[in-house]
């Protein structure tokens, strides 16, 4: 993982597959992977979860960050890397930090 190249994406979760919003979210994660980069996002559903889907299918990893305090259940179908965290403070530590532990 040192070497690893990590975008964090950051966008609504409202958006539904087949939705402009989410069809361009996942075709951006393709992009993404398809120049060497994994992704990291909130974890949850629409932008996040589309840009999450587009980097497996491009072939990379992808971390979703989630918080126990909310009261939406993560959507992690397409995470490879869930990271659960307590606290808001500390999710958006996490967030765009390259330390995935």
């Amino acid at each position: 993982m040192p070497n690893e190249k990590i975008i964090t994406v950051f966008g609504s979760s409202r958006p539904l597959e087949g939705e402009p919003d989410y069809e361009d979210s996942r075709a951006l994660g393709r992009s993404l992977a398809g120049r060497g980069f994994a992704v990291c996002t909130g974890g949850y559903g629409g932008v996040m979860a589309g840009v999450s889907r587009g980097s497996q299918e491009g072939g990379k990893k992808n971390y979703g960050v989630t918080a126990d305090f909310f009261s939406a259940k993560p959507e992690l179908p397409h995470e490879a890397a869930p990271l659960r965290r307590s606290a808001s403070r500390l999710r958006l530590q996490r967030i765009p930090s390259r330390e995935t532990r």
